[in-house]
């Protein structure tokens, strides 16, 4: 060290600043002076500093030694740098969210005027009831996150601050979710008819499911039996199906997939051995914002139906309370025509 200057520590962008404090401190501008720059270590890596020189003269007002306390504050920069990208990202949520509600805002009220017209729903303050109520809940915890976060400060830990925005990036899906299926309920439905295998989009749909391991799914649709329909729209009937009937096994279970071809169209069926569904409930089953779920808006089977009645098909239901449930689809036969859907066998 007695071989080094300043200058061969301190950090190269530090440097101008280093030497013209000194100058002032030498020639009696200063008395002392404290600033934060940066310091290489033996192994060549960077620590923050707070430096802190004063003078020592002779009686010519000469000085003879310069005397220097130094801090190492790198622990602190790094939990300013911490706390500063923390807020950054809490501010781009904010941000992001406002964008989000703007959005969706103008995009329900559009098709909340839609809805009027086509008479699709007449209790439009029962919509925005349940969609308050059911928004309330993620907006509270994103709430509840950033008071937690504003009120720790410094004092939060990493793991914390993690956690936090977890949350408040789980509630804003949460929100987009609920705001979407009321949007996809409401919207026109276009159609873009194909020719598929039936099978084969079962199978992509269960591909999309994680499924536990107390369910077992038999996927016995025929290989004969292929469908015109709206491929990407009839997956999402599909998933939504095996999702529930996943749901509604607690237990360990089966659910069955098979159909059955008549001349016009192929009836696919979904058994479960689940907990069944009421007399109560049955009649209920595919209204809008009818839902047995906490966390469910009512919206996945009614829009499952406007699916599939859109084909010109129908959807059915047999079931009893503790006796599983049968979903049946009615879907169309395509046959090859030169104004009919595509082919995906010669596509």
């Amino acid at each position: 060290m007695r071989k080094l200057t300043f200058k061969n520590i301190t950090y190269s962008p530090d440097v101008k600043e280093s030497i013209m404090r000194m100058g002032e401190l030498e020639n009696g501008s200063l008395s002392s002076f404290s600033f934060e720059k940066r310091y290489i270590k033996k192994d060549g890596t960077l620590i923050n500093g707070k430096i802190m020189v004063s003078a020592v003269r002779n009686q010519g007002g000469e000085p003879s030694l310069f005397v220097a306390e130094l801090e190492d504050i790198t622990e602190r920069k790094k939990a300013e740098e911490r706390k500063k990208a923390l807020e950054r990202k809490i501010k781009e949520y904010s941000e992001h969210l406002k964008y989000i509600v703007e959005l969706r805002t103008v995009q329900l009220r559009d098709s909340n005027e839609r809805l009027v017209k086509s008479e699709r729903l007449a209790a439009i303050g029962e919509i925005a009831g349940m969609v308050g109520h059911d928004l309330r809940n993620p907006l509270t915890g994103i709430k509840n996150a950033v008071y937690f976060l504003k009120k720790k400060g410094n004092a939060i830990s990493e793991i914390q601050a993690k956690e936090m925005l977890e949350i408040i990036d789980k509630a804003i899906d949460h929100s987009n979710k609920i705001i979407n299926d009321l949007l996809d309920y409401s919207r026109e439905m276009h159609l873009e008819l194909t020719k598929h295998q039936a099978r084969t989009l079962i199978e992509k749909a269960m591909g999309m499911i994680n499924v536990p391991s107390r369910v077992q799914i038999a996927n016995n649709v025929g290989e004969e039996a292929w469908i015109g329909v709206d491929s990407d729209k009839m997956v999402r009937v599909f998933t939504n199906l095996i999702k529930n009937a996943i749901e509604a096994t607690p237990e360990s279970g089966t659910l069955k997939i098979s159909s059955c071809q008549t001349k016009d169209s192929v009836e696919i069926a979904f058994a479960d051995t689940g907990t069944g569904i009421s007399e109560e409930t049955l009649g209920k089953l595919f209204l809008p914002l009818f839902t047995t779920k906490a966390q469910g808006m009512g919206f996945g089977l009614a829009i499952c139906k406007r699916i599939v009645e859109a084909h010109g098909c129908c959807i059915s239901v047999n079931a009893a309370a503790n006796r599983g449930t049968t979903f049946i689809i009615s879907l169309p036969i395509k046959h090859e025509e030169s104004n009919g859907p595509k082919d995906q066998r010669n596509a």
